[in-house]
């Protein structure tokens, strides 16, 4: 077999490769596409690998073909200048083999519109214009700051200007936006009949501009019957404010796998407490770019790093799937829950690595 490597898109935000496995005689086996984007993670942005759309011709499987595919940028993550990667995996167990583990999930969420009776009906929103679009990025980039997975925005091509609104607070700045539609059918006799009101996505900075956008969807009461959150996994705050449970349904799906590629990348991205800490972090990996022996002293959100050697002592040791689910914060772990992790081994409390990677909202709206 052989490997086929097409860049099709380059910019200052991403970069775009198809990949195809051929046979000797250029019939193709398996393809795939791997983007080179920035994605939040701790605070900041990384440059992450996003891997999607892969397939093999059912003729071809059990080949070892997409392993081939992805040692044509997995051993190679300096090179490509990534520190991450991430995909939608189509069996979980599967991924597992290169790495990569869970640390996302999408919840959807369906509740009666009546369910929102104990805010009032309010319509203190405004729709998307190019005038507002600044007001939105900027709220954009608020909102995703401590939300690890999510996509950097430095466009518009994201929001939908006939089904975007904007909330915006007493001080004069955008401090929410929502992304809805509404869905009916004709009842084949005379008259429209409601299905949902589909949110597409929610952001905000405050409690006051999330009350503002759920204000809003309200005003919808008549009209929708019931209200379907397309992914609650982003906007855990949004099941904070709801207060009737009954009727509400969540569905959830295990979604968003992770896969570091290089350890001290990751590290120096991740923004620490203002407190000192120190930790030692031993990483086990096939990787060059992962393996290694880590002591990290913290303060004042930054840190410094010293690679140790391999038989030094270390607060921790920690496989390749394991450094994902920890450094990702995708629970709120600590030294006797993570001792229930494969690939997790404890050899103390290792309280200040636990401080420094907290539990985080982990989730994304784009699927890729």
């Amino acid at each position: 077999m052989k490997i086929e490597n097409t860049l099709q898109y380059a910019d200052a935000n991403m970069r775009v490769n198809s990949v195809r496995v051929l046979t000797d005689d250029g019939i193709e086996m398996t393809h795939g596409g791997f983007n080179t984007i920035m994605t939040r993670f701790g605070g900041n942005y990384v440059p992450t690998l996003t891997c999607g759309g892969v397939g093999t011709d059912v003729l071809y499987r059990r080949q070892g073909c997409v392993r081939e595919m992805f040692m044509q940028f997995i051993p190679h993550a300096r090179e490509y200048g990534v520190y991450t990667s991430l995909l939608h995996p189509f069996s979980f167990a599967f991924y597992r083999k290169f790495g990569y583990e869970r640390v996302s999930d999408t919840v959807i969420c369906d509740f009666p519109i009546t369910a929102l009776n104990f805010l009032p009906r309010a319509a203190d929103v405004v729709p998307l214009t190019p005038e507002r679009l600044p007001d939105l990025l900027a709220l954009f980039e608020a909102f995703s700051k401590d939300r690890n997975v999510m996509f950097r925005r430095t466009d518009g091509g994201r929001f939908n200007p006939k089904r975007t609104y904007l909330h915006y607070g007493a001080d004069g700045k955008a401090d929410a936006y929502v992304q809805l539609e509404g869905e009916n059918h004709y009842d084949g006799i005379n008259r429209m009949v409601s299905d949902n009101l589909h949110i597409y996505e929610m952001g905000y900075v405050s409690r006051e501009g999330l009350l503002g956008i759920l204000s809003f969807v309200r005003m919808f009461e008549g009209e929708f019957d019931t209200v379907r959150i397309h992914d609650l996994g982003p906007i855990p705050e949004v099941d904070l404010i709801l207060k009737h449970f009954m009727h509400t349904k969540y569905d959830v799906h295990p979604d968003i796998m992770a896969r570091i590629l290089d350890t001290e990348g990751m590290l120096y991205a991740n923004t620490y407490p203002i407190e000192h800490g120190v930790f030692t972090l031993r990483a086990e990996d096939e990787l060059d770019t992962v393996r290694g022996t880590f002591r990290v002293e913290y303060q004042d959100g930054g840190c410094e790093i010293e690679r140790l050697s391999d038989t030094a002592p270390a607060d921790l040791t920690v496989g390749p799937q394991a450094l994902a689910k920890l450094l990702y914060g995708v629970d709120a772990y600590d030294a006797r829950m993570a001792s229930y992790m494969d690939g997790v081994t404890m050899h103390n409390e290792a309280r200040d690595f636990f401080r420094a990677f907290p539990k985080r909202v982990c989730g994304l709206f784009e699927h890729f």
